[in-house]
C-alpha cells in the first residue's frame, strides 16, 4: 500500500536533507541559528541560505562534503561503489540543479515584489522536491547494498537529522 502523498513527501525532505550536508532548505525560517553538537553527536546545521551567506558555499560544495562525510563514516567497500556511484552521480547533479535554481531567484529578487518572491521561492522549493524524488532510487540501491552495520549507521544519522528538526518543530511551537 502506498504511504500517503504527505507522508512520502516528509520521508523525501528528511533524506534530502540528511544527504546534503544535513541543513534544513527554508529560506524563510530560523534566522541566527548557530551550528553546535546535539546530545547524540550530530551537528544541528544552519539552514542552507545562512550555510551559503556565512561560508560563501555552492550546493555543490555542500554535497561534495556531504559525500565525503557519509562515505567515510558509512565506510563504503569496493563491492557497494557502483550502487554508491549512482547515488552520488544523482547527488552531484541535483546540487548543479539547486545552485541553478538558487542564482536564478538571486538574480530576479531585487526586482521582485512579495508575490513574485513568493512565486521564485515555490519554484526553488520544486526544485527541490523534484531532486528528492530523483534521489530516492539510487538511495534505495545503494541501502540494499549496505552491511547490516552501515544501515545501522545510515539510520542513526537520518535519525538524529530527524530528531534535530523535530526539537526545532516544538521550539518553534512553543511545545
Amino acid at each position: 500500500m502506498n504511504a500517503p502523498l504527505a507522508v512520502r513527501a516528509v520521508t523525501a525532505a528528511l533524506v534530502a536533507g540528511t544527504l546534503t550536508l544535513g541543513v534544513a532548505a527554508p529560506a524563510l525560517a530560523q534566522n541566527g541559528m548557530e551550528n553546535r553538537q546535539s546530545q547524540n553527536g550530530m551537528e544541528n546545521h544552519q539552514s542552507r541560505n545562512e550555510a551559503r551567506m556565512d561560508r560563501g558555499a555552492t550546493e555543490q560544495t555542500l554535497v561534495e562534503r556531504r559525500i565525503t562525510d557519509l562515505h567515510e563514516r558509512l565506510h563504503i567497500t569496493s563491492a557497494q561503489e557502483p550502487e554508491w556511484r549512482a547515488f552520488t552521480r544523482t547527488m552531484r547533479e541535483n546540487a548543479r540543479d539547486v545552485d541553478r535554481a538558487y542564482r536564478r531567484r538571486a538574480e530576479e529578487i531585487s526586482q521582485a515584489n512579495a508575490l513574485q518572491n513568493l512565486e521564485s521561492y515555490e519554484r526553488l522549493e520544486r526544485v527541490r522536491a523534484r531532486d528528492v524524488q530523483r534521489l530516492v532510487q539510487p538511495f534505495h540501491q545503494l541501502y540494499a547494498a549496505l552491511s547490516p552495520q552501515q544501515k545501522q549507521e545510515a539510520d542513526h544519522l537520518f535519525r538524529a537529522y530527524a530528531e534535530g528538526h523535530e526539537r526545532r518543530a516544538q521550539a518553534a511551537s512553543g511545545r
